[in-house]
């Protein structure tokens, strides 16, 4: 009877070890978890807006006035990013004027903390590598007025880069 008294105390030792173990990989794959997902987050290595102007014969060509502009031309590259999943994205691009306004609202998405109203929305298929992205907006020219407009461009639910153009 001591003998295995003894034998299931030691046994009992070795699975409350076992079990804090066990709790601490737990934590720390939780942690590293949190980790992938922070950096599996798209991001975008360059951008650019552009304000276009329409011409007589239907061509748009680039203007730096705000009483000419005509829509808004944004291009920009979704960087490398290894550790993202490959598959479909969605790109929502919310174009603002210096007074906060969303410009050539198309609708409303949810976001994580807020709703967010866009002006335009693509999908895009990442494949792990650099991907470029251009967008169109057609604006109404007598609403566009002088001053600082910025495209705010969110990858899924997180956003991922503002690019700025100041019109004359």
């Amino acid at each position: 009877n001591e003998i295995l008294n003894v034998d299931l105390d030691s046994a009992m030792v070795k699975i409350s070890k076992q079990l804090a173990i066990n709790d601490t990989l737990s934590m720390e794959n939780i942690d590293l978890s949190e980790k992938v997902a922070i950096g599996s987050i798209l991001k975008i290595s360059t951008g650019k807006i552009i304000a276009m102007r329409e011409r007589s014969n239907g061509k748009l060509t680039e203007t730096s006035r705000a009483r000419n502009t005509d829509a808004f031309r944004i291009n920009f590259v979704i960087a490398n990013n290894e550790i993202s999943q490959e598959g479909e994205r969605q790109v929502f691009i919310q174009l603002m004027d210096s007074k906060g306004n969303v410009i050539a609202a198309k609708g409303e998405v949810e976001m994580v903390d807020a709703t967010f109203t866009y002006s335009d929305k693509t999908t895009v298929n990442y494949m792990k590598e650099e991907l470029e992205v251009i967008s169109l907006i057609e604006v109404d020219r007598k609403s566009i007025e002088r001053g600082t407009y910025v495209a705010n461009i969110h990858i899924g639910n997180s956003f991922a880069k503002g690019i700025r153009i100041v019109l004359k």
